[in-house]
């Protein structure tokens, strides 16, 4: 059987109210060759039972099951299932325009790039006349450019779109650099998205907002609990981490130094989350990990004015002082 030319891969934990949205989307494009791989994360609802008479009826879905190991892992499992030319990242409570496949896939193909950007917009289910704005809107539009140089743009015009879900991605690209989603890491699509643009070669953009996305109420940037935020706290921590790895391999000094602004900026994450969300002991705990590496120098290579600059040092003082509570 020939291989379909996109893949759409949708990790799906307890969505049984909301995937139908997503999934009947996706009948109704008026690109038809693509296969859309769920892969069901150990959900405790009746999604699966919601989602199997659509693998009934069309042979193009299939449904995967694993032990819940989370939206990185979901992910990675379906890449190894994925047969086709191009990948997309759907998330299961979202939803696309019809012509969203065709559109992106027609302009990829003409423009011979290694990764499109598409464009979405924010969907508010209980205010569904209320006018979004893109989620995007300044990137080098009608241009095709180099992943190095995105990053470059991208953190330039304080507009890092990284939401794997905007992607489309040619699926010899992940295979031969081997580009994988960091397990247990919350805030994944940052250190995804920064590995994919250093090894693109070509990557263009849409401006035309085809995808919806649906803020979840559920999810773990709104829910109370500790423990998560601990993690969500020390995530960014490890994003910044790598980050600074990254820039420190570069030699063009333009990229390293957008990258490091860009840590700097996770930082901002960081120490909102830190300082908001943790308690006593996990902020004890984070703040001394924070402390065992020698971030100081290298952050304040990529500031750019004495603001930024004085907040490092407010971190780093609070920082010092929280580890020793």
């Amino acid at each position: 059987m020939k291989p379909p030319i996109i893949s759409v891969i949708v990790p799906m934990f307890n969505e049984a109210s909301r995937i139908t949205r997503l999934l009947d989307s996706l009948i109704t494009q008026t690109f038809t060759d693509f296969e859309v791989i769920i892969i069901n994360d150990g959900s405790t609802d009746n999604s699966v039972e919601i989602t199997m008479p659509y693998c009934q009826k069309d042979d193009r879905f299939k449904l995967h099951h694993q032990t819940n190991q989370g939206l990185s892992s979901a992910r990675n499992t379906g890449l190894k299932y994925a047969q086709g030319e191009w990948i997309v990242f759907f998330d299961s409570d979202d939803f696309i325009k019809p012509e969203l496949l065709a559109h992106w896939y027609q302009l990829a193909v003409t423009q011979h790039v290694d990764v499109l950007i598409g464009n979405g917009e924010r969907f508010n289910p209980s205010d569904l006349k209320k006018h979004q704005r893109p989620i995007h809107q300044r990137q080098p539009y009608q241009k095709v450019i180099k992943g190095s140089e995105w990053i470059i743009h991208a953190v330039t015009q304080h507009q890092w779109p990284h939401f794997v879900w905007l992607q489309l991605i040619r699926h010899d690209l992940i295979k031969k650099h081997q580009l994988q989603f960091i397990e247990g890491l919350y805030h994944e699509d940052i250190l995804w998205t920064t590995q994919l643009a250093l090894v693109a070669e070509r990557i263009g953009f849409d401006n035309q907002p085809l995808y919806y996305y649906c803020a979840n109420p559920d999810s773990i940037t709104r829910k109370p609990d500790q423990q998560k935020e601990a993690k969500r706290t020390q995530s960014y921590l490890q994003i910044i981490l790598q980050l600074l790895k990254e820039a420190d391999k570069q030699s063009d000094q333009l990229l390293a130094k957008a990258l490091r602004q860009q840590a700097v900026r996770e930082l901002g994450s960081f120490f909102i989350l830190f300082r908001k969300c943790c308690d006593t002991e996990n902020r004890k705990l984070i703040a001394q990990q924070f402390r065992t590496h020698t971030l100081f120098s290298s952050l304040n290579k990529g500031v750019n004015n004495w603001h930024q600059r004085w907040f490092i040092c407010r971190v780093y003082s609070l920082l010092f002082i929280a580890s020793l509570k």
